[in-house]
């Protein structure tokens, strides 16, 4: 019982971590320093819009992935689909630091 808590455990961390360092910012991130100031409140809109479908899409499947799976295994395709998208964001996502704001654009 205490190994399950425990894998339990690792796995929803592991999620949250990646999470955050992957989808969770980006959309504030990319809002900041890619797009111009004219259109910069609509582009936050709509990050946040697609964070919180995301949060709802973990939500609503959720029962029924660890009816099917175990809460375990199911926190842990939701922490492999964050790394995935981690690995998108590191690939994809252009770096900003010390480059100048005409540059990233």
């Amino acid at each position: 019982k205490t190994s399950q808590t425990a894998g339990k455990l690792v796995v929803v961390l592991g999620f949250v971590t990646f999470y955050s360092v992957s989808w969770g910012p980006v959309s504030c991130a990319m809002a900041s320093e890619l797009v111009r100031t004219s259109v910069r409140a609509k582009v936050n809109g709509a990050g946040t819009v697609a964070n919180w479908a995301a949060s709802y899409v973990v939500v609503s499947t959720f029962l029924s992935l660890s009816t099917l799976l175990g809460s375990a295994a199911a926190f842990a395709v939701y922490a492999v689909m964050c790394a995935f998208s981690g690995l998108f964001v590191l690939i994809f996502v252009p770096e900003t630091n010390a480059r100048p704001l005409g540059d990233v654009r």
